[in-house]
């Protein structure tokens, strides 16, 4: 379908002249986001104590029609008909939780070592994609290590922009020396937890004087790295001290993962257009990708990928820096009216990505 857009231009002399331009209605297409891995639903379980402290989870995938146009929204893909297949014939079917989200609900898969894995998606238009087949990479877990630091930000101030030195903490890992003559790809990622405390309760023996609240876009960053000839490390994640989420309880899961070679370039892809300005950035949909159609020639963006994964968890306690921690009050401010979870954990702010339980976890480590 074509678009007309017409320009009338008034000049001086008030004649009226009409220029007609066509436009190509921008093209929709499809965007796979997804992975599987070594570790399963039930390892976690097994696990949660010791080496896995995170709660238990199924492999899911996301899937949706995008546009070049920025300033478009993302249509969600509802119906689509996705298998996981390996090269010993042995399948599985993800099943649909909410639109456009599905998940692998076995509680016992996992990527075994020597077999290829592929998706094979089917779309409720008749279009057939699939994944490029791609086996478990090798790599070992980098240990996680910590220093005090500052970081300058800038911020605006009384509408001028200001540079501000941060307190805090940072992480970074230590990544052993790669073993043969194969590249070792690596990619860090954070999900935080944090205490909430109802401090205008009467008692802390109430059910929801304390809670625990799981964000996954409280550091959204990521990092990708490669294993060289030596012991490296690699700066990860600058935790701030300077807020009162840090106070009661505050708890980093770093997720590692080592990716093949494909899925390492697409992520390094992703990474190279957040240090760029919005401006000079290619668009998100030039990147590498495993994603192709069966029986049709559309173009399809993103990944699928097979990962190995270790995790480690991070609790900050105060005597990891030089400098006490200041205790901000955040339910007893003078001329303001508490918040709700001040009375109630539970009623703690929900965003996107944020859960809460008043229960506390069985991987929680207190410092």
């Amino acid at each position: 379908m074509r678009l007309t857009l017409v320009i009338i231009v008034i000049s001086l002399s008030s004649c009226v002249s009409t220029y007609n331009f066509e436009i190509d209605e921008p093209s929709r297409f499809l965007v796979v986001d997804g992975f599987v891995s070594n570790i399963s639903f039930d390892d976690i379980n097994a696990r949660m104590e010791t080496d896995l402290p995170l709660d238990a989870r199924y492999f899911d995938l996301e899937l949706k029609y995008s546009s070049v146009v920025s300033n478009t929204r993302d249509e969600l893909i509802s119906g689509a008909q996705i298998l996981l297949v390996n090269d010993n014939n042995e399948s599985w079917d993800y099943v649909e939780s909410e639109p456009g989200k599905y998940l692998l609900a076995f509680e016992n898969f996992k990527v075994e070592p020597g077999l290829e894995y592929h998706i094979e998606i089917t779309l409720p238009n008749g279009e057939q994609y699939k994944s490029t087949p791609s086996g478990l990479p090798e790599g070992r877990k980098s240990e996680i290590e910590y220093y005090e630091s500052t970081k300058l930000v800038y911020e605006i101030e009384l509408g001028e922009e200001v540079i501000k030195e941060l307190k805090g903490v940072q992480l970074r890992a230590n990544i052993p020396e790669k073993q043969g003559e194969l590249n070792e790809y690596i990619k860090w990622d954070f999900n935080t937890t944090f205490v909430v405390i109802a401090r205008n309760l009467p008692t802390n023996t109430d059910p929801n004087y304390e809670c625990w609240a799981t964000d996954i876009y409280y550091y959204d960053d990521f990092f990708v790295g490669e294993a060289s000839e030596v012991n490296s490390t690699l700066d990860l994640q600058f935790v701030d001290t300077d807020h009162h989420q840090i106070y009661d309880g505050f708890s980093i899961l770093i997720r590692q993962q080592i990716l093949n070679e494909g899925y390492y370039d697409f992520w390094s892809g992703i990474e190279k257009q957040k240090k760029q300005s919005d401006l000079f950035a290619p668009p998100p949909y030039n990147l590498p990708t495993n994603i192709s159609g069966v029986n049709n020639n559309n173009p399809a963006f993103g990944y699928f990928g097979v990962v190995k994964e270790y995790f480690h968890r991070w609790t900050f306690s105060n005597d990891m820096v030089s400098y006490p921690i200041i205790f901000y009050d955040v339910c007893n401010i003078p001329d303001l009216d508490p918040a709700p979870f001040c009375f109630n954990c539970m009623a703690y702010d929900i965003s996107t990505g944020l859960t809460i339980t008043n229960e506390k976890p069985l991987w929680w480590n207190e410092k």
